[in-house]
């Protein structure tokens, strides 16, 4: 089975049929493994392309190049320009994992992906872009506290 990896625009107004803006993109940062040609589950120290953007200490989600290695939320106490340092493999109760060269590692958002400020009379459509250069159409638009309640009863 092959998993494309997209990116999502999400987009915000302050009326339900009002003009959208563009306020993110989720994943927010992406860099790549950087491994001779994988990575085992103890690894306390993950080398990638570039830790630039990303905060000092932090969850990194690794997403491997296939279904065939799931995901894993690392937590990490430190970093240096190519390497995450003092990782916590398995966070959140994922399970820590092999993981190929190149897999692609970004800033862990939560699990809802945009974790933007709360606005309570927002209302929020979301289009998924493949990197390939393929697109979806806007999602329905989605009231903010209604879906915060939905998951938060």
């Amino acid at each position: 089975m092959h998993k494309e990896t997209k990116e999502y625009w999400v987009y915000l107004s302050l009326t339900e049929n009002g003009e959208y803006t563009k306020v993110a993109t989720v994943p927010e940062i992406i860099t790549y493994l950087e491994a001779p040609s994988k990575i085992s589950a103890s690894e306390t120290t993950i080398y990638v392309d570039s830790t630039s953007g990303f905060p000092n200490t932090g969850i990194i989600e690794i997403s491997g190049l296939s279904s065939e290695k799931p995901a894993e939320l690392v937590s990490y106490t430190g970093k240096t320009a190519n390497s995450f340092t003092g990782c916590t493999r398995g966070a959140l109760g994922t399970t820590p994992a092999e993981h190929w060269n190149d897999a692609f590692v970004w800033k862990y958002t939560g699990h809802h992906g945009y974790m933007g400020s709360f606005v309570d009379s927002a209302w929020y459509k979301v289009k998924s872009v493949e990197w390939s250069g393929l697109s979806s159409d806007l999602s329905e638009a989605v009231k903010a506290l209604q879906a915060f309640l939905t998951r938060n009863p």
